[in-house]
């Protein structure tokens, strides 16, 4: 996991989550740059090795190692993705759009400077700005 992955994953925690699955499949080396990482974590999971920085005696904190399939999701009500093609992000996007209740979707990711967010909370969700002119 990136440091950005890592803090959306403690964010979360601190808000109040008390399940969460983090998704990587790659094995932690020297040349992965985090902070959260030391030495002895080299060979693990990157999920199995973030797991345990995040792990509060109130939260469960699943891995999951394997390729993710649409399958995966159902169990969930919010998903977040990270550094995904834009096509497995549309794929991901419409298969939880469609599921009952829908499974909320969010994409982002962190390119330097910039960043970007995509999420899709299903057809019933509306916002409404309260600061809006006019």
């Amino acid at each position: 996991m990136s440091d950005f992955e890592f803090e959306i994953s403690k964010n979360l925690i601190i808000a109040g989550a008390k399940f969460l699955t983090l998704h990587d499949e790659g094995i932690l080396n020297c040349g992965d740059p985090s902070s959260n990482f030391f030495e002895k974590d080299f060979l693990k999971t990157r999920a199995a090795a973030s797991a345990s920085k995040l792990q509060k005696d109130d939260v469960v904190i699943h891995t999951l190692t394997e390729k993710l399939t649409k399958e995966h999701l159902s169990r969930f009500q919010v998903v977040i993705f990270t550094y995904i093609r834009l096509e497995e992000a549309i794929d991901f996007s419409n298969y939880c759009h469609t599921q009952e209740p829908p499974i909320a979707f969010i994409k982002t990711d962190v390119q330097g400077l910039f960043g970007s967010v995509f999420c899709d909370f299903g057809p019933n969700f509306s916002f409404v700005d309260v600061d809006q002119d006019g």
